[in-house]
């Protein structure tokens, strides 16, 4: 996305918030490694990855101010936030929740991301449904769900073919595609595409 961004010759910068991520492909405008990190706390306080995860969000919680002195210098720039993908941080844990509400505050907005592939098996689709919605309750802020890895999705299959090889409409990823279509149209004020447990914050130039 920082990429795609630049591309389109837009300012854009990344900001990681994920405090177990040591190697990054992207730039990093700021790091909360620079804060907490995940192998540091799982030494020192002898925890597992779990909770060494949700020590260092409390962490940020309780120095949030860390985090809005770096979004200061940012002014001006596309922001997207890298957030650790452990679920119970999103559906049922209270320091990102925190954490977004101030981001909130500075005009920052919430995108869900969901791996495409989720929507070529039903039972996955109702699964990361639930999730999002229980993430989005838990959180307590308006977001946008959007379908990532899309040019991946085909590795589960062709589009358009059902998993014998048969045309659309006798199955396959067309056929297990089509209640995205559905709920897109009918659930269309909750579910405007889809959610998921992998959120990024995004923030427009000032």
């Amino acid at each position: 996305m920082q990429q795609f961004l630049r591309a389109l010759g837009r300012r854009a910068a990344v900001v990681n918030l994920d405090p177990a991520n040591e190697a990054t492909p992207y730039e990093r405008a700021a790091d909360v490694a620079e804060l907490v990190t995940l192998p540091d706390v799982m030494e020192s306080l002898k925890l597992g990855p779990n909770g060494g995860l949700i020590y260092c969000m409390e962490y940020l919680e309780a120095n949030v101010d860390w985090l809005q002195e770096k979004l200061a210098a940012l002014r001006g720039h596309y922001v997207l936030f890298d957030c650790p993908g452990q679920v119970e941080l999103y559906t049922h844990h209270g320091a990102l929740r925190n954490v977004f509400a101030r981001l909130a505050k500075w005009d920052f907005r919430v995108v869900h991301l969901v791996d495409s592939h989720y929507c070529t098996d039903p039972g996955k689709f109702i699964s990361v449904l639930c999730t999002s919605l229980s993430t989005m309750l838990h959180v307590e802020l308006p977001h946008v769900n959007v379908l990532s890895k899309m040019d991946l999705i085909e590795q589960y299959g062709k589009l358009g073919e059902s998993r014998g090889g048969s045309n659309a409409g006798q199955g396959g990823l067309a056929a297990s595609l089509q209640p995205l279509c559905l709920w897109g149209t009918v659930g269309q004020p909750v579910w405007m595409v889809l959610g998921s447990w992998w959120p990024i914050l995004a923030g427009e130039p000032q």
